[in-house]
């Protein structure tokens, strides 16, 4: 992964003050893994050989060093004046209203669970 800043992560760290070990990054990311396999995995991490991330230690990782995920994989802000907006439409097939309704409202937590964006339900 050519754009996986990590050590420039921990480099902005050490500039905001943070005194932010690798091993408390790798314990964050595989709490339940052996030493060797935490050594191993900051090993990649930290060595350039890393072939893929999971989705899950993005925001771990964004969050142990300060940054955000745009700083991490080096990807250019989105301008934050422009409309970023994503409508999502939902066409249930329900008898009762009333059961459309909340079965639209639970589709709607979990997309905002699963992809960390806000949404609203809209009801025509």
């Amino acid at each position: 992964m050519n754009d996986f800043r990590i050590k420039e992560a921990e480099k902005h760290s050490k500039e905001k003050g943070l005194k932010l070990k690798r091993s408390e990054l790798t314990k964050l990311l595989k709490p339940h893994s052996s030493e060797d396999s935490k050594r191993h995995l900051s090993s990649n991490l930290f060595g350039d050989r890393i072939k893929f991330i999971h989705r899950s230690w993005i925001a771990k990782i964004c969050t142990f060093y300060g940054v955000d995920a745009n700083f991490l994989f080096n990807i250019k802000p989105m301008n934050s004046t422009s409309s970023n907006k994503v409508k999502i439409a939902l066409e249930i097939d329900c008898d009762n209203r009333m059961d459309s309704i909340i079965e639209a409202e639970e589709i709607r937590i979990k997309i905002e669970r699963e992809f960390d964006i806000k949404t609203k339900l809209i009801i025509s």
